[in-house]
């Protein structure tokens, strides 16, 4: 690591910053008992919180390799976006700096932007855990076995899919219909879908299942198909 380039970004920056935060420095004086006006106090404050900032990134930046990364990339960063009173361009930004992305327009607020903005996304996703509910009259409970989802592993939208498991009675002696939730379509191919393809409408062999069940017939439990579909 060239520790001239270092120095030369750091250097750079300071004098890019303390151009656009301070600007023309006041010579600090008074006359008489005259009290400096508000506005030459202000410069002072900035003065003295300029120095402050300073010491501060003297302290925490000390690697040269640390120290060559992150000044490049202040003084980018300033030298391209921000005019000489430190606000967003008004205007185009240069063509020297090769970005071509207009900074403001009439329309829209004032704001800074970067150039590869487009080429990076916000990666998002829903996790899905397991859940047990139960009907209104708390006949039966249906409960969302989630163990085999997988979380994506980029940014794409994996169709969930739903699972008829069976019907059971559980240690509460409650009868319960237990459904899988998956992002894995290759997943339990002898289960039967719970929806028909595209469409929020029970399969027929879901409710096939649910008809012929012999626990569901003991029991002389009737499913309610819009019930059911409020817990699904």
């Amino acid at each position: 690591m060239d520790t001239n380039h270092s120095k030369d970004y750091k250097k750079a920056f300071y004098s890019k910053l303390e151009d656009c935060y301070l600007g023309v420095k006041i010579r600090d004086f008074h006359q008489g008992n005259i009290a400096k006006s508000g506005f030459s106090n202000l410069l002072k404050i900035k003065e003295q919180y300029f120095t402050h900032i300073k010491a501060y990134l003297d302290k925490e930046i000390t690697s040269e390799l640390q120290s060559h990364d992150i000044y490049n990339k202040l003084y980018t960063f300033f030298d391209s976006y921000l005019n000489e009173s430190g606000t967003p361009f008004f205007t185009n930004t240069p063509i020297y700096k090769n970005i071509y992305a207009k900074v403001y327009n009439n329309s829209k607020d004032t704001s800074l932007f970067y150039k590869t903005q487009n080429l990076y996304y916000v990666k998002s996703d829903t996790f899905y855990q397991n859940l047990t509910l139960s009907d209104e009259k708390q006949n039966y409970e249906v409960f969302f076995d989630a163990s085999e989802y997988k979380q994506n592993a980029d940014n794409n939208k994996n169709k969930i899919i739903f699972k008829f498991v069976n019907v059971e009675t559980n240690n509460q002696n409650k009868i319960q219909i237990s459904i899988k939730v998956t992002n894995q379509k290759d997943l339990f191919p002898t289960l039967n879908n719970v929806f028909k393809q595209n469409s929020n409408e029970f399969s027929e062999d879901f409710l096939k299942d649910l008809k012929q069940n012999a626990i569901l017939k003991d029991s002389k439990i009737k499913i309610n198909e819009e019930e059911l579909k409020k817990n699904l």
